[in-house]
């Protein structure tokens, strides 16, 4: 698949297809990290920040729930 820059304001950018962004699981909420050698462009998602997020609501939602039982299994 080949691509070009397209003209955003001041700005250009590269549009990334929906099949990508779906097979990815991206959203316009996900960061990217941009390393070039000045030969290439390399697009890294940061998906670690996402996932510990949700991880975090979800241990945070079994404590609530489920705090005391852990407490007397843990005795």
């Amino acid at each position: 698949m080949t691509q070009k820059l397209i003209k955003h304001g001041d700005d250009w950018a590269l549009v990334i297809d929906k099949e990508i962004i779906d097979a990815l699981d991206i959203s316009p909420e996900t960061e990217f990290e941009l390393l070039t050698d000045e030969k290439k462009l390399v697009v890294n998602f940061i998906r670690e920040q996402q996932v510990d997020a949700k991880l975090d609501q979800a241990i945070d939602g079994i404590h609530q729930r489920f705090g005391n039982a852990m407490k007397k299994l843990a005795e």
